[in-house]
């Protein structure tokens, strides 16, 4: 009698639904092991293929499995480890393509200087690449630049809103600009954003509450088709600004969020409004400026109001303190 457990697509088959199922039962991976080789073959696979290590006693056991290291695509390291040892693992992963980082340290430490020193012996080529709570400087910078090849999308944060990472010392901000010409997504500071020279489509900045970090914009790659903001100061007068960039630059954007709306003469607006013939989606946020607060009904009148000049848009959200009106 044949045995379906030695056919490798039923085993891959049973795999699949124990970790993509409803309920993730990957706890009992491991008693498959114990079935076939061919099984074990591919609990392996599944099982190494997305480490997360969130603690030192995870990175010290899968320390221990490097005749698994081949199988790791997607590394998330969280687990607050030294530079020397985040190096010792990352030069062992040969197929890694996508890595969540966390900050070595609240600080750019000696640590972190070992991680990222010698970036060209790193074996892999990243597609996405996540940086949390990582300041942006020269030795980052030229790890990034080593991805340059594949890197399709690049995120990075620092967990210090008001510390500008790029504002740093001479020796240690990049020199240039780095040339990425596969990246489509960046997710980061807008500080950043004059460092990257890359055909991106997916922009998500963070303003940090810094109206002259506004004037980033102005290097945004005609090929922006999506453009988010967070954390834009309440200035109404920033809505005219940010749009009149967009109307130069990026006459093909299809969705903008995080523009602050102002309460009286939106002319200017209107005017960008006409030069964004692929615009299909807006967010904008009532500022301060408006006295008293706009109610729904109100709301929904300034949504018509900007289809009237764009009847492209499908959708208009437009938020307020209290209210959101989509």
């Amino acid at each position: 009698m044949h045995n379906l457990l030695s056919t490798p697509s039923i085993n891959a088959l049973i795999i699949y639904h124990l970790i993509n199922g409803k309920k993730r039962r990957t706890a009992n991976l491991l008693p498959l092991c114990l079935v076939s080789k061919s099984i074990c073959a591919i609990v392996a696979r599944a099982l190494y293929s997305t480490p997360v290590l969130e603690s030192m006693r995870d990175f010290d056991l899968f320390m221990h499995a490097k005749r698994h290291f081949d199988l790791v695509d997607t590394l998330v390291l969280y687990t607050p480890v030294t530079g020397a040892q985040g190096r010792a693992l990352l030069v062992q992963l040969p197929n890694l393509t996508v890595l969540y980082l966390n900050s070595l340290s609240p600080l750019q430490s000696d640590g972190d200087l070992k991680l990222f020193s010698r970036p060209e012996e790193f074996p892999f080529q990243l597609v996405q690449l996540y940086l949390l709570r990582m300041p942006w400087d020269a030795l980052v910078a030229a790890f990034v630049k080593t991805q340059r090849r594949s890197l399709k999308k690049l995120q990075i944060s620092t967990s210090f809103p008001f510390l500008d990472p790029v504002s740093s010392s001479a020796s240690t901000t990049p020199a240039e600009a780095i040339d990425l010409p596969d990246l489509r997504h960046f997710t980061g500071l807008a500080s950043i954003l004059p460092m990257l020279n890359a055909p991106l489509a997916f922009v998500d900045l963070n303003i940090e509450m810094n109206p002259m970090k506004c004037a980033s914009l102005k290097v945004l790659p005609p090929t922006v088709k999506h453009l988010s903001l967070a954390r834009v100061p309440d200035d109404p007068e920033l809505g005219e600004y940010i749009l009149e960039i967009l109307a130069s630059r990026c006459k093909n954007v299809k969705s903008i969020a995080g523009i602050p709306l102002p309460p009286q003469d939106r002319s200017k607006i209107h005017q960008a409004l006409l030069k964004l013939p692929q615009l299909r989606s807006m967010e904008l946020h009532i500022t301060r400026a408006w006295n008293p607060t706009p109610g729904h009904q109100w709301l929904r009148i300034l949504a018509s109001e900007l289809r009237t000049y764009r009847p492209t848009l499908t959708q208009v959200s437009v938020r307020s303190r209290s209210v959101f009106v989509r």
